[in-house]
């Protein structure tokens, strides 16, 4: 039951750069709405933001997966009733 919603859930690494490079939305795959606007408004602040969270991204991805194990591991526990 985990593996097959962590599978579904989850977010690929390499996918999540790409989108950094070529339109950088990931922010919002990622449930960074606030930082994703804050992006597009200051035009990937100034510029400098583009480059740096093609580096950070990475980190970003690896949270949100380790955040939704996590989460469907709590919703497991709670239908057992444990």
């Amino acid at each position: 039951m985990f593996v097959e919603d962590y599978a579904r859930r989850r977010r690929s690494t390499v996918a999540m750069v790409v989108l950094a490079v070529l339109f950088p939305i990931q922010f919002f795959f990622l449930r960074k709405a606030g930082l994703g606007i804050a992006y597009i408004l200051t035009g990937g602040f100034v510029g400098i933001g583009w480059i740096v969270f093609w580096f950070v991204t990475p980190s970003m991805v690896h949270e949100y997966n380790r955040e939704i194990a996590s989460q469907i591991i709590r919703d497991i526990r709670y239908a057992e009733g444990t």
